[in-house]
């Protein structure tokens, strides 16, 4: 699969494990559908009436991934600038990717319904852990800052 020609790397990794290595992005899209992505470009304005979605792009290598075993955790963080934190509902703030144990190319997404944020700019962060199968976190954590995202109701 080929990397999307839109998109930079962005997530911040730190992995304590020799012979592994990852690397990838986090983005935000608006719309329901994921069929068109590498077409579309992420966005940081968002109407309320709309759903949109997040897509994880990443990529490991080395020998480590032929032993390893478990699931990648990711969970959205917003804060609304000058209140306060917000919460998404827990189905559509976490995501867990099987992870595959061998080198591989993840494409995934998570998908907000509509009206699920209310209006108002939000600090975006989305964080990530790896869990083995046991589900005890592992030695490898990243973050992606997407930064400020709108949030709008037209007509209001």
């Amino acid at each position: 699969m080929p990397a999307p020609t839109v998109l930079s790397e962005n997530l911040t990794y730190e992995e304590m494990l020799p012979h592994f290595e990852i690397r990838g992005s986090v983005y935000v899209f608006e719309g329901a559908s994921t069929a068109n992505w590498e077409a579309s470009s992420p966005t940081t304005i968002i109407q309320t009436d709309q759903p949109w979605y997040v897509l994880y792009y990443f990529r490991t290598n080395g020998l480590m991934n032929h032993i390893m075993d478990g699931t990648w955790k990711f969970e959205l963080f917003l804060e609304k600038m000058g209140q306060a934190e917000f919460s998404l509902p827990q189905q559509y703030r976490i995501k867990e990717i099987p992870f595959v144990s061998r080198p591989h190319t993840y494409l995934d997404f998570s998908i907000i319904p509509k009206d699920q944020v209310p209006t108002g700019v939000y600090k975006l962060v989305i964080a990530s852990t790896f869990k083995g199968p046991a589900g005890v976190p592992g030695p490898i954590a990243a973050f992606a800052d997407i930064g400020l995202i709108q949030f709008y109701h037209e007509g209001t």
